[in-house]
């Protein structure tokens, strides 16, 4: 498990989630992306990590690597 402390700060959570792709891992699991969900997201959908979030942003809920109890299936 890798943890990264965003700090709230749309740059850091950009750097954070393109850390998580290059370190490997296979998956993102229930993220609390406070802002910039939407980076977050495209980053994980281009480095192919699917993200399993019981409570997906809005932003989240309709993307092609989201799963969770309230997205598509």
């Amino acid at each position: 498990m890798i943890t990264c402390d965003d700090g709230g700060d749309p740059n850091q959570v950009a750097d954070c989630a393109r850390d998580l792709v290059a370190a490997g891992v296979v998956a993102d699991v229930n993220a609390a992306v406070i802002s910039s969900a939407d980076v977050v997201v495209d980053t994980f959908l281009q480095g192919g990590v699917p993200r399993l979030d019981g409570n997906p942003a809005p932003v989240a809920l309709s993307a092609a690597n989201t799963y969770g109890t309230r997205c598509r299936t």
